[in-house]
């Protein structure tokens, strides 16, 4: 999803992946202290002639002042990022890619230029197996998403499985009956103690990205079994010595039944945001391009060195293994990730402009619903909750509970897909392996030359070259987060450049060498004082006068004849 820009980010590396959902939470916390500071003053006003009984109506003051000042705080923390080199986050390697006990990112992008992006295993579960059906491409999709997309199934099959227990109730149980299993129900649609918890903890709802809890099919059998067989045994067992409920049906149907159809609808959005967004995602992978032909000058680091240091900046090293040898073997390898920049568009001007420039992408269209439905669900439960203030009628006040858990639920699920930065990069891998072996090598003679030169020299034998530039498309959930890759893309022209650069870098140690052989020679033959002389003004010469303090020959005018 193309992350959008702040309004003057275009030259700097700030980024506002969250400005609708920022918009939404800011909005709806603007409404909730409104609201919350409206019902306080008027409590105030009353509060010699209601005595205690307004501790309740104080009580829910408060927390819609505390919650709308924490919306508003996480629209503020969360309005611009800026990234700074160090703020670009290490890879996100699977757990089989390990060393150490450490996470190992090397060998795992290896394994992707290679092998591509691999989809992880599928949970072995008939529902997430489902899922994963459905939504084809989200096996391919970063597994904090999957995460999210796991725990959003589970909560639609909670939600169904509520549904249905609470029809099968309705139609088993006498009325009598059912009004004291209509509770039941209603908790397991909007769970109220998770929701004090997560309130409790400063964040307004449950979490999104951890992994979920595998479902199992015991509790929803229970469920289903207990609204037929309960209500029967009930009504047989305990018919007249059941007490009536303290509270009419109607009071807790009418909260129920719009808990369930609120949450419903949000996990329906909020699923196909995530078909929307993982619709494009296929594997990829680009290999790496050989050749056998290159030769190498020495067994030295030059040659990794000399890549590297052609190699832009700002970059980040992940292999650095400069030339080594040993039993006749010998090689090098580079891995470095260069040039990484935040992949985003220009901001889309004011805030109705950037709401309308999303709504008419269809990969953020779905998004932008789920959002919006957050934050209509959320201002129809602050308005109960005023009206539960003023009225105390319970079947407001339970109404407006569970509109409020449908609300925060939307907006955060709809603020972790939006809680994304892209990067891409260009990604350098380059390896070189061969075999030698040692030798001496003799040169010049002593019978009618100055005299003999022995060195130590090393013959390559075999050597192979692996090179992979390549274009790499990440994403991260943080700032400092880990980075999923998303694709990878091969740079053909980038990889001949490298391989050009081998060349020119073995033609320039050869070069050297060679000339190093001719200026030895021109020495040896000037200190032996042979007949073939040395062009003044040579290397050699000037080399060896400089180290006897000898000035070097005045060239001599020609004369006339």
């Amino acid at each position: 999803m193309t992350t959008e820009y702040g309004d003057a980010a275009s030259k700097t590396s700030e980024t506002n992946p969250l400005r609708i959902s920022n918009l939404f939470h800011l909005t709806l916390g603007a409404f909730n202290v409104l609201g919350g500071g409206v019902m306080a003053f008027l409590l105030t006003r009353e509060a010699q002639i209601r005595g205690l009984g307004l501790i309740p109506a104080l009580a829910i003051a408060a927390s819609l002042l505390v919650l709308g000042l924490t919306q508003i705080a996480r629209a503020w923390r969360d309005e611009k990022f800026r990234f700074h080199p160090d703020d670009i986050g290490d890879f996100a390697a699977p757990e089989k890619f390990s060393r150490d006990g450490k996470p190992d990112q090397a060998g795992y992008l290896i394994d992707v230029i290679n092998n591509g992006v691999q989809p992880s295993r599928v949970p072995d579960n008939a529902l997430l197996n489902k899922l994963y059906n459905w939504l084809p491409k989200l096996e391919l999709a970063p597994q904090r998403i999957r995460w999210h997309a796991e725990t959003q199934a589970v909560r639609i099959v909670k939600l169904l499985v509520a549904t249905l227990g609470f029809a099968l109730a309705w139609i088993f149980a006498k009325p009598h009956v059912f009004a004291w299993l209509a509770p039941i129900y209603l908790l397991l649609a909007i769970s109220p103690l998770s929701v004090l918890r997560g309130f409790s903890e400063g964040r307004a709802g449950d979490p999104q990205f951890g992994r979920p809890p595998m479902p199992r099919p015991a509790g929803a059998v229970a469920i289903l079994l207990g609204s037929i067989f309960l209500p029967i045994v009930a009504s047989q067992v305990v018919p007249d010595s059941l007490p009536p409920a303290p509270y009419a049906t109607a009071t807790i149907v009418v909260p129920t039944i719009a808990a369930i159809g609120a949450l419903l609808i949000a996990s329906i959005l909020f699923l196909l945001s995530l078909k929307a967004q993982t619709r494009e995602l296929t594997t990829s992978g680009v290999g790496h391009k050989v050749r056998k032909d290159l030769n190498v000058p020495n067994l030295s680091s030059g040659l990794i060195d000399s890549l590297l240091n052609d190699l832009p900046y700002p970059r980040r090293s992940l292999i650095y293994r400069p030339g080594w040898s040993q039993n006749g073997d010998f090689g090098g390898e580079l891995l470095v990730e260069t040039d990484q920049k935040l992949n985003a568009s220009r901001s889309a001007g004011g805030p109705i402009d950037a709401l309308r420039t999303a709504w008419t992408d269809d990969e953020q269209q779905p998004l932008v619903g789920l959002g919006g439905f957050g934050l209509m669900t959320g201002i129809a439960a602050t308005l109960l909750a005023f009206a539960y203030a003023r009225t105390g009628s319970l079947t407001v006040g339970l109404t407006a509970l569970s509109l409020f858990s449908a609300s925060q639920f939307s907006l955060l699920a709809s603020h972790g897909l939006w809680n994304r930065v892209d990067f891409s990069s260009t990604l350098y891998r380059i390896f070189y392996k061969g075999s030698y072996r040692q030798a001496q090598r003799v040169a010049g003679n002593t019978v009618t030359g100055s005299g003999t030169l022995t060195e130590s020299t090393t013959r390559v034998e075999h050597v192979e070259f692996w090179v992979a530039v390549t274009h790499l498309e990440s994403v991260a959930f943080a700032r400092s987060g880990l980075r999923y890759v998303q694709s990878l893309d091969l740079k053909p022209d980038e990889c001949d450049l490298q391989f050009k650069r081998v060349e020119d870098y073995y033609n320039s140690v050869m070069q050297r060498k060679a000339d190093a052989y001719r200026e030895e020679g021109a020495v040896r033959q000037l200190v032996q004082g042979s007949e073939h002389l040395v062009p003044p003004g040579s290397g050699a010469t000037d080399a060896l006068l400089t180290a006897t303090s000898r000035p070097p020959p005045v060239p001599q005018p020609a004369q006339d004849a």
